[in-house]
């Protein structure tokens, strides 16, 4: 049994990738759901699943892509320094 850590873009499924990001803390959820909703649309983008993981000192959330283009192209711009 292979117990060797995930990279942090990982399969949710054998058909998703996911990429993991936390909110930034100067915009408020619903504003940010809107942005991420916006650009995804922009992008003709459809997320295979969205998850939610919240523990009391960090909330994140994980996107699911079936196409790892896709993935790499969210990350890079949802993902950048100055978003963590």
């Amino acid at each position: 049994m292979n117990t060797a850590p995930l990279p942090k873009q990982t399969s949710l499924s054998t058909d998703a990738l996911s990429v993991r990001l936390a909110k930034p803390p100067d915009i408020e959820l619903a504003e940010w759901m809107s942005q991420l909703r916006t650009w995804f649309d922009q992008h003709g983008i459809q997320p295979a699943c969205f998850k939610y993981h919240g523990k009391t000192w960090e909330q994140t959330y994980e996107v699911g892509f079936r196409v790892r283009q896709e993935a790499d192209l969210f990350s890079a711009e949802f993902t950048k320094p100055h978003l963590r």
